[in-house]
């Protein structure tokens, strides 16, 4: 029931189709073949013991390509093992010519013979790429499932099928098509299970797997329009195949950009074989707008189907089922995407791996002990570590340079600086890649600018100026041309390109401080001290000491007759003083103004602290708003711990409140990790569900 991960290769490529593909060896060691989406070449890795893959060995790199020709289009790798060839391995691949090629070894993949192409179409067009399904009975043979090639490409796109056995390639019925030393053959020498060309309708192969008499089944998607993909369910009965309509599955699942043309039109949610009893299948189809996970199940050879939910009123899309092999009842039976953090483009996508193993099973299995809230170092520690590794593992739906995602770094990076793992930052590294290192995509927005604090971080850990080059650009562009209002009314058209609204005080100033320290640039420090207190002198209240959320609260009342000032937005200005005062250098002119709003802001904050150690969402009317509230509270906890540490708030006076709000944070935590009492999304205090959470207040918790 413990999950254990392997990195294979760091940094490999930002592409879904790179997922490496397994193989186990006679001893029971798992060997991994692994390529580019595009090549040029095939790794290899293998684990150094049976049943553990902590360990691996050195990668090996294989070219298959001939000594006079330079490989590049290399992908797909899918390896089998026939035991009565003495355990040779066969690996198939896309070949750099787009076409299916395979190789085989025998010495358990140390050397490997010259590369062959399998199908070729007669006249084909040079960038033809026929896409292989691969299926084997561990024994002696090999089943290929295969196209005419890409149905972007191909108006009339059918379905083939051919076996591999004792050294040549046959059909179902056991005519021999071509022996090795005769390929390529061609498709249509092959089986045709379904004919494109006599219904006009374009086809794409889905799964191949074995009926209990050795017979292939195979599914499919049937393609009438771009909108409508209907999967198929194809069987070799002995004398013919016979091919059935299961279900229409709706449209493409990749969440089409505004505006834009759907790049990959013809990729399904998707369909899987059970390979131990292909009678079932699990399909990925639209349920409302959603694609879900559904299990079907044929008694009669896919005449007729009985269908039952895995999944169901889902918010975010499941796609591409694949079956466990050898899946038992006390064992998950599917996998499948989860696109929680959206899918785009195979090379922009935020997803994760889920199963039919409800949670509370794997959280019982991990026996996960409460957190202490005793505020000492290993126990502040691994609740800080299990918040972490919840958020990571269950990132949140937003964009990754969302300003959401910028606060949630913040913290992470603080994290990293006690956290003997390297895990949290490696988490951003991937991330900053995946980004490009690049802002959100409002040019002058504060909130876009957010994400630029772990960006300048990481740089201060790794020195490649990469990741800071595109801040550096952007910061040099709004300088060179800033933008002007008249003042920071917030009905103003566009007035969002200033700090005109109080959380932006966390979201922009550090970035720009923190460049400056990190560069020498002092361009960076000024814009970011004379605009912070632009904002400051608008929107901070001097009798309140408190910041109203931008210029529409300052009439606004609570319901008691207090002014509105929400919890979560001062939390930001607190959040933003302290990273501020961190990048200050404490002899410098421009500090003691900080240090006194800091001070005035703590003195209110501490007089409005609840018994239970946390605030509300309304700071003055917490009758109104009487739900704990953790975001706010995080961000709290944060400042007033750093002013007691740093010597600018009186220990006696405040290090209490900080023990009771730390205390009362960790109790909204779940054993496995998960803060709780985060309002969600929002500008002023609102009522919300206690069970939400939001990852901006992992950050302040983390900070």
């Amino acid at each position: 029931g413990d999950a254990q991960a392997a990195t294979l290769h760091s940094f490999y490529q930002r592409d879904d189709h790179d997922n490496p593909a397994l193989l186990f060896l006679p001893d029971g060691r798992l060997m991994a073949f692994y390529s580019k989406h595009g090549g040029p070449v095939m790794n290899a890795r293998v684990t150094v013991r049976p049943g553990d893959v902590s360990e691996w060995s050195a990668e090996r790199t294989i070219d298959f390509a001939p000594a006079d020709r330079k490989p590049k289009n290399i992908t797909y790798p899918n390896p089998v093992m026939l035991s009565r060839e003495t355990n040779a391995i066969y690996l198939f691949w896309r070949g750099d010519n787009w076409k299916p090629t395979f190789s085989k070894s025998t010495d358990g993949g140390v050397t490997w013979q010259a590369q062959k192409e399998i199908v070729r179409r007669s006249g084909a067009d040079s960038d033809n790429r026929p896409y292989v399904k691969i299926a084997s009975d561990g024994e002696s043979r090999i089943h290929l499932l295969f196209t005419d090639g890409h149905p972007r490409n191909e108006a009339s796109n059918s379905v083939y099928y051919a076996c591999y056995h004792d050294g040549a390639f046959f059909k179902a019925d056991g005519t021999r098509i071509a022996g090795v030393d005769d390929l390529p053959f061609t498709p249509a020498q092959a089986d045709c299970i379904y004919d494109a060309t006599k219904t006009g309708v374009r086809a794409w192969v889905w799964d191949l797997a074995l009926d209990k008499s050795g017979n292939p089944v195979v599914a499919y998607t049937r393609l009438p329009a771009e909108t409508d993909h209907r999967y198929h369910y194809a069987r070799w009965d002995g004398k013919a195949w016979r091919d059935r309509e299961i279900t229409a599955a709706g449209k493409w699942f990749p969440e089409t950009g505004r505006g834009r043309t759907e790049a990959e039109p013809h990729y399904s949610g998707g369909i899987a074989l059970d390979h131990g009893d292909p009678s079932v299948v699990y399909l990925s189809r639209q349920v409302t707008n959603v694609f879900e996970i559904e299990k079907w199940t044929t008694a009669d050879g896919g005449a007729t189907w009985r269908s039952e939910a895995v999944t169901a009123g889902s918010k975010f899309n499941n796609v591409r089922p694949f079956v466990v092999r050898g899946h038992d009842e006390k064992s998950p039976a599917v996998l499948w995407m989860n696109n929680r953090g959206g899918y785009t483009h195979y090379t922009n996508y935020r997803t994760s791996i889920k199963m039919d193993q409800p949670a509370k099973t794997q959280s019982a299995r991990m026996k996960l002990p409460p957190l202490s809230p005793a505020i000492e170092r290993a126990a502040v520690l691994n609740a800080m570590e299990r918040v972490g590794d919840w958020q990571i593992a269950n990132h949140g739906r937003h964009k990754l340079t969302d300003w959401t995602q910028g606060a949630l770094f913040t913290g992470i990076m603080a994290l990293d600086k006690i956290s003997p793992s390297a895990r949290f930052r490696e988490e951003l590294a991937h991330i900053g890649e995946f980004n490009e290192w690049k802002l959100g995509p409002r040019f002058y927005h504060a909130d876009d600018h957010a994400v630029g604090q772990a960006y300048v971080e990481l740089w201060l850990r790794y020195h490649e100026d990469k990741m800071i080059a595109p801040l550096r650009a952007q910061f040099d562009s709004i300088l060179g041309s800033p933008r002007e209002f008249p003042s920071l009314e917030f009905k103003q058209k566009n007035i969002g390109d200033l700090w005109s609204w109080c959380d932006s005080l966390f979201m922009a100033p550090p970035a720009w401080v923190r460049l400056a320290s990190a560069t020498g640039d002092r361009r960076y420090y000024n814009f970011a001290i004379t605009n912070w207190w632009r904002t400051s002198d608008y929107l901070y209240d001097t009798d309140e000491h408190l910041f109203f959320r931008d210029s529409t609260y300052f009439t606004k009342r609570e319901a008691n007759g207090a002014k509105v000032f929400w919890s979560r937005g001062n939390g930001w200005v607190m959040g933003g003083l302290v990273r501020m005062m961190q990048y200050i250098p404490k002899d410098s002119p421009d500090r003691a103004r900080f240090e006194t709003q800091f001070k005035e802001m703590a003195e209110k904050i501490l007089s409005v602290q609840q018994a239970d150690g946390l605030w509300r969402a309304s700071l003055l009317d917490s009758a109104s708003y009487p739900l704990k509230e953790t975001s706010g509270s995080g961000f709290y906890t944060y400042a007033l711990a750093w002013g007691v540490n740093e010597g600018l708030l009186d220990r006696a006076k405040f290090e209490p409140a900080v023990r009771r709000a730390w205390t009362a944070l960790v109790d909204c935590v779940t054993p496995e990790g998960r803060l709780t009492h985060v309002q969600p999304i929002g500008a002023d205090p609102r009522k919300f569900d206690a069970n939400a959470t939001e990852v901006y207040g992992v950050g302040a918790f983390l900070l």
